[in-house]
């Protein structure tokens, strides 16, 4: 029986599937596991991979402005080209959110091999 699939990830619930073994995302879920966890990990936190992560959560106690929003931008773009080499970026958007001190973003991206435009919604909060 051949595999449907190209990219596979444990899912990061660890939920089980129905024959009790953990559950795994395939392709796209498995593209957006990994740049969730990408942009989630501060820089230096994972053991063996100090590099690993996007390297913004310093800039979240900074005056929140345009120039912040935008080093905040450089940064997950850079991490997000070190780290994940299945997707080309098409658009990052960063809008403050003054109220709660929180960036909410917006991450388009295709994945390679495809002409599926795909998107991904996160905040950056202290």
């Amino acid at each position: 029986m051949a595999t449907s699939y190209i990219w596979s990830d444990v899912d990061p619930e660890l939920d089980k599937d129905t024959s009790g073994d953990i559950k795994k995302d395939i392709n796209v879920e498995a593209v957006l596991n990994s740049l969730r966890n990408i942009i989630g990990t501060e820089q230096g936190t994972r053991r063996m991979l100090q590099r690993f992560g996007g390297d913004v959560r310093s800039l979240l106690f900074e005056p929140m402005d345009d120039i912040t929003a935008r080093i905040i931008g450089q940064r997950v773009l850079e991490s997000i080209k070190y780290w994940e080499n299945r997707i080309n970026v098409d658009g990052l958007d960063i809008e403050p959110v003054y109220s709660s001190g929180a960036y909410n973003c917006r991450l388009s991206f295709t994945i390679i091999g495809s002409d599926t435009r795909q998107e991904i919604d996160f905040i950056l909060s202290r």
